[in-house]
C-alpha cells in the first residue's frame, strides 16, 4: 500500500485546503447577507453588467415524509403536510448581462 501519492505532506495540504474553503464560505455568507440587506433596503443591486436579485421561495419540505408514510400511511402524511406551514427561503442570484451566473 502506498502511503504517499503525488508528493509529501498530503494530510497537511488537505487540512490547509479545508481551512481555506471554510474561510471562503464564511466570507461568502457575510457578503451575501450584506447584498440581500442592500436589495431589501434599496430595491436593486447593480454594478456595470452585473446584477443581483433575491429569490424568495416558499415551499413545504418534509424531509421526513418517506419515514412517516411507511409508519402511518399516505392519507395521514397528506393531512400532516396540509397543516404544515411553508418555509420561506431567500437565495441570492447573480446575473451577468441578464444571464444567470453560476
Amino acid at each position: 500500500m502506498k502511503k504517499v501519492v503525488n508528493g509529501k505532506n498530503q494530510i497537511q495540504k488537505l487540512a490547509l485546503l479545508r481551512k481555506k474553503i471554510l474561510a471562503l464560505q464564511e466570507l461568502e455568507e457575510a457578503i451575501t447577507g450584506k447584498a440581500i440587506t442592500h436589495i431589501e433596503t434599496y430595491g436593486s443591486l447593480k454594478q456595470g453588467d452585473w446584477s443581483a436579485i433575491v429569490d424568495v421561495m416558499k415551499k413545504k419540505c418534509p424531509h421526513w415524509k418517506e419515514e412517516l408514510e411507511k409508519a402511518c400511511g399516505i392519507k395521514r402524511v397528506n393531512a400532516v403536510i396540509a397543516r404544515t406551514k411553508p418555509i420561506s427561503c431567500k437565495r441570492l442570484t447573480i446575473q451577468h448581462k441578464g444571464v444567470k451566473y453560476a
